[in-house]
């Protein structure tokens, strides 16, 4: 399911933050297998660059250390630090949450904002299970807490419990605004045996009284862009994601759709068009290597040479636009994006990162080339994110096991799952 947006509940006063998912967002759990610890060379290797945000928000993060029982100014920074995570896709920001709300998890007097905040930043970083548990404990204390009812159903959409999905949304119909409540309703019931329907009947809803709030615009118009590439309507899909960035520029999941859409169409010059000021997301970064990679460009020897300079100009980018300025950054006019994504893929090898196997079994397949591999991270991501893009990595990746391909067949069938994009003959799913 796509990021539900920032909404107020007006009449009980309450924020509500997004279930955040992104894209980009909320990968796998499991990891790659231990290796030893990675020791640099020297003094000068860069490891890693502190988010500027995070200097920042220094005054607000003393604040809260010199009145630690000011569960309103945690609150306001752990959602500053969750609005960065769904602008910029750095999983960092979810730590972040995390540990400003983590004092507040055993005292009798946190709030079910506090628990259910506590809840994405937790989604955010994979751990599922205790994201969870803090839901069904807030739900079963508050069962009219809309925002709990839509941060479960994201949660276990992603995991492809489709059905206990779309039973997640229905108290949502008494609780939210129409659109809404469809919105949630028919992103799950779409993966389970009604696409066309659900698309039909949330297209109606959203072109006939679309919402007056942008990012809940954006959202619904997401979620039919990505209905509409299940069901091979490249146009339509095209139309509903652009007007979902028209409506919220910083909507990640869209762009990264809206690229996929080009690249399978090899319009790989829009493509870095798209995402040239987007390349601090990896995510994003990896369609601009992926088009970078096919339109058979080539980076200079000194360029190949210096991944880490080439990171570097990536985290200056990405802190221009945490700043919400569009700086240029100088050195920036010779993007090498694989080498680039390359750097991004070695380090989740060294430092253990599991948070984006979606990208990297991409990567290991598109760009490299290296099937093997390519499956065996898909498998991995497979575990814990059924996500259409999920779907179709590991179906992609499975092409030459047997094994593989007939157990995730059975899977389709057996949830009625629709994608055309996947090649199997018309309602064979079903």
């Amino acid at each position: 399911m796509t990021s539900l947006p920032h909404r107020r509940n007006s009449a009980a006063g309450q924020r509500w933050t997004a279930p955040w998912r992104s894209v980009a967002l909320l990968l796998a759990l499991c990891g790659f297998s231990q290796a030893e610890p990675y020791r640099p060379a020297s003094d000068d290797v860069v490891l890693a660059t502190v988010p500027r945000a995070v200097q920042q928000l220094k005054s607000e993060r003393e604040a809260i250390a010199a009145q630690p029982t000011d569960q309103d100014a945690a609150l306001r920074l752990a959602r500053t630090w969750l609005d960065l995570a769904r602008r910029d896709g750095d999983p960092r920001f979810f730590s972040y949450a995390q540990a400003t709300l983590a004092p507040w998890m055993e005292r009798p007097e946190a709030r079910a904002e506090t628990r259910v905040m506590m809840a994405t930043a937790l989604q955010g970083l994979h751990r599922f299970s205790e994201a969870q548990a803090l839901l069904d404990r807030t739900l079963l204390a508050e069962p009219q807490n809309a925002q709990a009812w839509l941060t479960k159903a994201a949660l276990l959409q992603v995991q492809g419990d489709f059905t206990g999905a779309r039973s997640t949304c229905t108290p949502l119909l008494r609780l939210v605004d129409a659109t809404v409540a469809l919105g949630c309703i028919a992103a799950a019931q779409s993966m389970s045996g009604h696409l066309h329907p659900s698309f039909r009947s949330l297209s109606r809803m959203v072109d006939a009284s679309p919402p007056d709030d942008p990012a809940t615009h954006s959202w619904l118009l997401s979620v039919l862009g990505e209905m509409a590439v299940r069901m091979n309507e490249a146009r339509t899909a095209e139309r509903y994601f652009r007007a979902a960035l028209a409506a919220d520029s910083v909507n990640s999941y869209a762009k990264g759709e809206l690229a996929d859409l080009l690249l399978r169409e090899a319009r790989y010059d829009e493509v870095m068009t798209l995402l040239e000021q987007d390349a601090g997301q990896d995510a994003l970064l990896l369609r601009l290597a992926i088009a970078e990679h096919r339109l058979g460009k080539t980076c200079s020897t000194a360029a190949s040479s210096f991944p880490r300079k080439r990171e570097s100009i990536l985290s200056k980018r990405m802190d221009s636009r945490v700043r919400g300025n569009d700086e240029t950054v100088p050195g920036d006019d010779n993007p090498c994006w694989v080498v680039a994504y390359d750097a991004r893929y070695r380090a989740a090898q060294r430092d253990n990162d599991t948070l984006h196997l979606r990208e990297i079994a991409r990567y290991l397949l598109e760009v490299r080339g290296d099937t093997t591999a390519a499956l065996d991270t898909a498998r991995l991501n497979w575990k814990t994110q059924r996500e259409p893009a999920d779907i179709r990595i590991y179906w992609r990746a499975s092409a030459a096991d047997t094994d593989a391909r007939t157990a995730l067949k059975d899977w389709l069938v057996r949830n009625h799952y629709e994608d055309a994009l996947l090649g199997l003959p018309p309602g064979e799913t079903r």
